[in-house]
């Protein structure tokens, strides 16, 4: 391929080496945005079991916080 490029007139050279850096750069890009998809769709399939996990937590504390307040009628969490 060198050999080609060394041995062609300067226009085509540049014109082989232009095309393939617009190819590189466009399959790099690619390949870029579909990482950036996957990544997207992992976080939204855990979003789910996250918000579940958050609720409970939060649940959880609010009760803890409410057993000793005698205004709050959250019943407290249960001893296990």
């Amino acid at each position: 391929m060198l050999t080609f490029l060394e041995s062609a007139s300067p226009s085509v050279s540049a014109a082989v080496v232009g095309a393939m850096a617009t190819v590189l750069v466009g399959v790099g890009g690619a390949l870029y945005t579909q990482a950036q998809i996957k990544k997207r769709e992992i976080e939204e399939a855990h979003r789910e079991r996250k918000v579940d996990l958050y609720k409970g937590f939060l649940d959880m504390v609010a009760r803890m916080m409410s057993e000793q307040n005698e205004n709050v009628s959250l019943e407290p969490p249960s001893q296990q």
